[in-house]
């Protein structure tokens, strides 16, 4: 059984990283700008300023990528989080959208709120609680299948 906090604190923590990433890309952009390339004029071949341009944008190119891929297992995961929460109630769901998909703090949930922040952890509790049984309902199709021939049988029996 999946563990409801566990799965939801992984779609912030893989938001969080994505962020990091592309403030690391920007920093390695910024410092592009600060490096010069030799010109056609010089008769060196190749400078170390070459080799450090070509190695920070190898290795903005690799992180891209690894955002991409991230990216993509982000939207497929909130995406998934989402029809979860569509059976909670609406507080609930709104409790836990706000938290752990839109990475607001407890001070903001409770300012928008008008409640205090010690209110906003219980009803993200709460909702965790919830949101626990919503998770453990959630079957695949091959358990469906077999639930459902086992009420078939058990009211054959009866």
């Amino acid at each position: 059984m999946i563990d409801a906090r566990l799965y939801l604190e992984y779609i912030r923590a893989l938001d969080i990283r994505i962020q990091m990433k592309m403030r690391q890309i920007q920093h390695m952009r910024d410092s592009l700008t600060s490096i010069s390339s030799s010109t056609d004029q010089e008769h060196v071949s190749k400078t170390r300023n070459d080799s450090v341009m070509a190695d920070t944008i190898a290795k903005i190119a690799d992180i891209e990528k690894e955002i991409r891929h991230q990216a993509t297992d982000l939207v497929a995961k909130k995406g998934e989080a989402i029809r979860l929460m569509d059976q909670l109630d609406a507080d609930q769901a709104n409790i836990l959208s706000g938290y752990y998909l839109e990475r607001r703090t407890t001070k903001e949930l409770a300012d928008s709120m008008y409640i205090s922040r010690r209110q906003v952890e219980r009803k993200i509790s709460a909702a965790i609680c919830e949101f626990q049984r919503v998770l453990s309902e959630r079957q695949s199709p091959e358990s469906v299948q077999e639930s459902e021939n086992g009420m078939l049988q058990r009211s054959i029996l009866n």
